[in-house]
């Protein structure tokens, strides 16, 4: 049973009424559990606790959750991604990696799709398509096409047929241009086709498919098909 202070002699009564004194000033304030506020205009930051309610330490990994996923928006940010409410994360490397749509390649941002729709197109010049000897450069030696109306033509085929064909004035017209790259030296083209008449009337609406093979530094024509399909909107020309 403790005895109270006013039953001390004074000598006592005074030492320990210091003493209470010398701990109440030497204790450290209590921390206050409110967050601090936020000044007007600036950025919020994601914040991850590190005690549950009960004051014990949380698990090692929401505190490395917390760091990757601010690691990640921060890169995100830097590379000029967006962020839109309820959307899926876009990481850095996603917004690099993204192959570029066949109007941003033709416009010069692909140098290798671009190439090739030359190549191509110079398939569809009446004068090309005359000359057994620039037909030989730009056909592989196992070229396949399977043509508009479902027939199979070899390179041989083709050498023989195509020069004898009548000039009729039509012009073959590509768009909707995309492309596949399969390997370092095997590209595959897709594109929508028609043939224009001089006057204006359109024909011979299709799909293409053309597969290049790269041999020696050389690209060539290795496969080719054309399959009918319904009329669609031409776009405006934009030359060979």
């Amino acid at each position: 049973m403790s005895t109270p202070p006013s039953a001390l002699p004074p000598l006592i009564r005074r030492r320990t009424d210091r003493d209470e004194t010398s701990h109440a000033a030497t204790a450290p304030p209590m921390r206050s559990e409110t967050p601090p506020r936020a000044s007007a205009g600036a950025t919020p930051v994601p914040t991850t606790s590190l005690a549950t309610h009960d004051g014990e330490a949380a698990p090692l990994a929401r505190l490395a959750e917390a760091v990757d996923a601010w690691t990640s928006m921060m890169a995100a940010a830097s590379m000029g991604v967006p962020s839109v409410p309820g959307a899926p994360a876009v990481s850095a490397v996603d917004a690099v990696s993204a192959p570029p749509s066949a109007e941003e390649a033709m416009s010069g941002r692909d140098p290798l799709l671009r190439q090739l729709m030359s190549l191509e197109r110079a398939l569809h010049r009446p004068q090309i398509r005359r000359d057994p000897q620039r037909l030989d450069a730009l056909l592989h030696a196992e070229f396949v096409e399977i043509g508009y109306g479902g027939r199979r033509h070899t390179k041989t085929d083709l050498l023989a047929l195509l020069p004898t064909l009548p000039l009729d004035g039509n012009e073959i017209r590509a768009q909707d241009v995309e492309v596949q790259t399969l390997s370092p030296d095997l590209v595959l083209l897709t594109y929508r086709s028609v043939h224009r008449h001089p006057d204006g009337t359109l024909t011979r609406f299709s799909h293409r498919s053309s597969l290049w093979e790269r041999q020696a530094g050389t690209w060539r024509l290795r496969f080719h098909q054309g399959t009918p399909t319904q009329a669609f909107e031409l776009l405006p020309w934009s030359g060979p």
